[in-house]
């Protein structure tokens, strides 16, 4: 059976991370092979100046945090492609989209940041999907997780401009994969349901 990659989109609190386990499991429980990466991995080199950064433990300019993510991302582009290659589903929660949108946002042209990630020569996802949620819901979901919030987290104007970016590449439809976009304020069972219908619809 054909392999394929799904990524899970949307800004912080939006319900990827739990998404993407479920879609994982589902997948699992249905018999198929499949793989969840999360990023930023936070356990790479690359990841662990990105969580200092989010941590304004360290300073970067925007230049800098796009093209150490970007890196985050190209150290499994092996892995992943070959995986799919062998007929495995790969669900990403957060994707280069998120690089995208949050770069975008922190003040990169759009479509320069769109050429830095068509050169990299990621995997290209078959589905996208973009958990659309308020800033003000995200902002309230990441408080009660965590306690604090992080220096993106804790924006609002900036976790605005995200959701623009996000909503630009979704009106696009752009790499030309499937989009879905669900509201992340609904039951979560119901957006997991929703998601498989549209991996199902893949085989």
């Amino acid at each position: 059976m054909k392999g394929f990659l799904v990524c899970i989109e949307g800004i912080d609190g939006a319900g990827k991370k739990t998404q993407s386990q479920l879609l994982y499991n589902k997948l699992k429980n249905a018999g198929r092979r499949a793989s969840v990466y999360s990023y930023p991995d936070y356990k790479s080199v690359y990841g662990k100046i990105i969580k200092d950064y989010l941590d304004k433990n360290v300073s970067l300019n925007t230049m800098e945090f796009c093209l150490i993510v970007a890196a985050n991302m190209a150290k499994d582009a092996k892995d992943v492609s070959i995986k799919i290659d062998n007929g495995e589903v790969v669900v990403m929660d957060r994707y280069f989209l998120s690089t995208i949108a949050y770069q975008t946002a922190g003040g990169l042209p759009y479509e320069s940041v769109k050429k830095l990630e068509d050169a990299i020569a990621l995997p290209k996802p078959s589905l996208i999907v973009y958990l659309d949620l308020d800033p003000e819901e995200s902002m309230e979901r990441k408080m009660s997780q965590k306690g604090s919030l992080d220096r993106h987290e804790g924006d609002m104007k900036y976790l605005n401009a995200v959701k623009k970016v996000y909503e630009q590449m979704y009106a696009e439809n752009y790499t030309g994969a499937k989009w879905i976009k669900i509201n992340g304020a609904m039951d979560r069972e119901e957006i997991s349901k929703r998601i498989l219908e549209a991996v199902d619809l893949l085989h």
